[in-house]
């Protein structure tokens, strides 16, 4: 909920429905278990759930709960994968 409300232009968690989970409420992100709990408690295949964090062993948990799985990056810095894509100024 934290990186859906400080976004640079305004908040994106009124995009999502009213379904976030945080470690109260559904554990370590880091553990299998806390995924299995959020897809058990919203009635719904793992495979049927989007996870979106900028934490790559988060991801990599979801996924293995078989979650679907987005990496948000939140460096300030402009991302170019090729060097074709990079233009000095």
């Amino acid at each position: 909920m934290l990186l859906f409300n400080n976004c640079k232009y305004n908040s994106f968690a009124n995009l999502f429905e009213d379904r976030f989970y945080d470690l109260k409420s559904a554990g370590s992100k880091r553990n299998l278990y806390s995924y299995t709990k959020i897809a058990k408690n919203e009635n719904l295949e793992p495979k049927d759930i989007l996870f979106l964090s900028d934490v790559t062993e988060e991801l990599d948990t979801a996924k293995k709960a078989g979650f679907q799985t987005v990496q948000i990056v939140r460096d300030p810095h402009q991302t170019a994968k090729c060097f074709d894509k990079i233009r000095v100024l």
